[in-house]
């Protein structure tokens, strides 16, 4: 289809319509990444990220230890985000952040 220009002083031909252009490639993405964070995991989901049985999972909630975790009626269900926090905030090293023996 040719590209058509609109006179100057003049409204645009009635074959025009106007464009409306919606999220950009990276607004989509930065959609996808916080629906993925927020994403509900079950148990056994967690425990396979964590290479951890389900019953370690469950020992680590009646302790109060382990990812945060929500109630959804009577089940248990972890957010990705929070996962991902438990798992940052038990990181051990790097060895650069260690004191230097002199």
């Amino acid at each position: 289809m040719p590209i058509e220009t609109i006179p100057s002083g003049g409204k645009p031909p009635s074959h025009v319509v106007a464009v409306a252009f919606g999220p950009t490639a990276e607004e989509h993405l930065r959609r996808g990444e916080r629906e993925a964070l927020d994403r509900l995991l079950h148990e056994s989901e967690v425990a396979e990220l964590l290479s951890v049985k389900v019953t370690t999972l469950r020992r680590w909630r009646w302790a109060r230890k382990g990812p945060a975790w929500i109630k959804v009626g009577g089940c248990v269900r972890y957010r990705r985000r929070d996962v991902d926090a438990f798992i940052e905030a038990n990181r051990q090293g790097p060895y650069e952040t260690l004191p230097q023996l002199a």
